[in-house]
């Protein structure tokens, strides 16, 4: 019987010296792939190209080609042009005809036309959005690109067509406040540059600049006029000079006074005297009665919404303002406006007042309102982070009607899901929009993600157990939750740790099996008797004796030193050996490993290093296996899948 090798046999590139293959007068029936055989039969070297345990296949090893025989097929002809031993092939199409670079080889091993295809120049002509109907291109058929309404340059090099915008009169360069003029295609016809916008106001005499560069505002400041008056008592038929025109500039500027003389003309004076009395109440009438009894009446009215006017006695006029005024043009105030009353007051036009309010109760302009709130947080809904729908309708990442972004814009989840298919959103959780986007535009990457991460999102608990109970129970709460204090639901009272025990019907009481004698025990050991040291469990005070005897075993001694002290010692008998059975074999790689802990066999002080290991079978045939030790682990490695049980361990220690 041949010497079995359970393992691979590494000789470390040393010579196989006076070997030999083994020899069979047949191929046999198993084997594994590279298994070399000699088969006396046929002389031939042969390996195992085909693995089976029942049907291995087994090839002659070198040879050469001795012979090849070619055959044509319908499309490739196959001609031999060498030896039987060095063979050269050459193959080629057998197709009837002259290839080119216009034609195709058809399922008939012809050379034909190209255009011969079906449907090989036949193509579908239609706009990119799918608008107007489809047309199809057939052979011969001649596409013509043009302009339809003259805006482009259609032209053609070779095979090519270049579609292009006509230049126009614009002369390409850069243009600062330009003007511009576009066709009714869009396209830039003429332009030019114009002049730079004011960027700066300044101020000068008398006059005042508020507001910002872009937005002056022009004040004329309060000028203090300088009255003077003159005396002068012409009679009749003397002149005065009198300022007949005002001559000023664009800008409001006096440029010139025409003075004129008025001669006053001769005294024509009857000595007639007059009364200038007033009529009482509203729209009161100037009555001028002369000495003769002639009269002459003005009446005084009042505009209604605006200005009212009343007379008092007879030489009094009262002009005020109405209750309710109504100016339907410009007002201009110099001084102070108050406005007194608690109702709501209101302006169709636009009301300018300074960007900047400087007073707590000074109004605030839209600028300066706009500066403030610019980024800051606006709620606008409730979403499901998943789908993208807005809790109001419409939706805020999907499809290309979602909604436009501003900057502040606040969404709550609603709804856990994936953000935009990236970012796992649950309920509670926000975005905060931090770039504008226009509608069907926004990714993620216009957001701020804030993630509350709450974890548990509704709370229950209940007393339902049999031995716990919370001091409150919860059902769906959230926020702050609480739940009590968390204790034992036992009764009979409270646990006494000397004489009560939690017993599984919940209660604190005494085990029945328990009967505290307070008896104290004494362990000695008494005289060695044979191979025996007795030890003596004494109950002298209060309980029984009890004796239990500690026996030598092989190699091993006993020695009462005292009632409190034993010595146990090993005799050394040389080797030490075991035999163990294999089991539990790990199978990975293609090897099946067997571990063993020798101190299973040799005792808490044994390591595998001191173990010597041989493998055999059930049949008690001496196997080779790989062996390795590390600390007390003997491991024995198969190759292949090996069964437990199949192989044993002598083991010999000899440290």
């Amino acid at each position: 019987m041949a010497i079995q090798f359970v393992n691979n046999l590494d000789i470390n590139q040393n010579y196989l010296e006076q070997a030999a293959i083994e020899n069979l007068a047949a191929d046999p029936a198993s084997g594994v792939l590279g298994q070399l055989i000699f088969n006396t039969n046929s002389g031939e070297l042969k390996v195992c190209t085909t693995a089976s345990p029942t049907a291995a296949v087994y090839t002659a090893v070198g040879g050469g080609v001795e012979s090849i025989t070619t055959a044509n097929s319908t499309f490739v002809n196959l001609a031999d042009s060498g030896t039987a031993s060095v063979p050269i092939l050459t193959a080629s199409l057998s197709a009837s005809g002259t290839p080119d670079a216009t034609k195709y080889l058809n399922g008939d091993n012809a050379w034909e036309a190209i255009s011969a295809i079906p449907g090989t120049y036949d193509w579908d002509l239609q706009t990119d959005s799918g608008a107007g109907a489809k047309v199809t291109v057939g052979s011969g058929d001649t596409v013509v690109f043009t302009s339809g309404n003259s805006t482009l340059d259609v032209t053609n090099s070779g095979l090519s067509t270049s579609i292009n915008l006509p230049t126009t009169a614009v002369t390409a360069g850069s243009y600062t406040y330009t003007a511009l003029t576009v066709d009714a295609y869009g396209r830039i016809t003429a332009a030019s540059s114009g002049t730079s916008p004011v960027t700066s106001v300044t101020g000068g005499t008398d006059i005042t600049i508020t507001g910002t560069a872009a937005v002056p505002i022009i004040n004329q400041a309060a000028i203090t006029r300088s009255d003077s008056t003159s005396t002068a008592s012409p009679a009749a038929g003397a002149t005065f000079t009198a300022v007949d025109s005002v001559t000023s500039s664009t800008t409001g500027n006096i440029t010139a006074l025409n003075l004129k003389t008025i001669t006053l003309p001769a005294d024509t004076n009857d000595n007639t005297t007059y009364t200038l009395p007033t009529t009482n109440g509203n729209n009161p009438d100037i009555v001028l009665t002369g000495s003769d009894s002639s009269t002459d009446i003005i009446n005084i009215n009042g505009t209604g919404t605006t200005v009212k006017v009343t007379g008092s006695g007879n030489n009094t006029l009262g002009f005020d303002l109405v209750d309710n005024v109504t100016i339907v043009d410009d007002l201009t105030i110099g001084g102070e406006f108050t406005a007194s009353g608690t109702g709501q007051s209101s302006f169709g036009g636009q009301v300018t007042i300074p960007t900047t309010p400087s007073a707590a109760t000074d109004a605030a302009s839209k600028s300066y309102v706009d500066s403030l709130v610019a980024g800051g947080l606006t709620f606008k809904d409730g979403f499901n982070a998943g789908t993208g729908a807005l809790d109001g309708g419409g939706n805020l990442t999907t499809g290309a009607a979602r909604v436009a972004l501003e900057v502040g814009d606040f969404y709550v989840v609603t709804t856990a899901g994936s953000f935009y298919g990236s970012v796992t959103l649950d309920v509670g959780d926000s975005v905060i929009a931090k770039l504008a986007a226009a509608a069907g535009t926004s990714d993620i990457n216009d957001w701020v993600i804030i993630q509350g991460d709450e974890g548990v999102v509704t709370f229950t608990n209940s007393n339902g157990g049999t031995y716990v109970a919370y001091g409150s129970t919860n059902t769906g709460a959230i926020g702050a939750v609480t739940i009590g204090d968390v204790d034992l639901t036992a009764v009979d009272g409270t646990s006494t740790t000397t004489t009560k025990f939690l017993s599984k019907d919940n209660t604190w009481d005494v085990p029945s099996y328990t009967t505290n004698t307070d008896a104290k025990y004494a362990l000695q050991a008494d005289a060695k008797s044979g191979s025996s040291v007795p030890l003596t469990l004494d109950g002298s005070n209060g309980g029984a004796d009890t004796t239990v005897n500690l026996t030598e075993g092989a190699n091993i001694t006993l020695t009462r030193n005292s009632a409190t002290e034993i010595t146990i010692a090993s005799t050394d008998t040389g080797a030490l050996g075991d035999r163990v059975v294999l089991t539990g074999g790990n199978t990975a790689g293609g090897l099946t490993t067997f571990d063993y802990n020798v101190t299973s066999s040799f005792g808490s002080g044994a390591g595998a290093r001191n173990v010597k290991c041989e493998v055999i079978t059930a049949a008690g045939q001496t196997v080779y296996a790989d062996v390795t030790r590390s600390g007390t682990t003997l491991s024995v490695i198969f190759t292949g899948t090996v069964a437990d049980s199949a192989y044993q361990a002598l083991l010999t220690y000899v440290g």
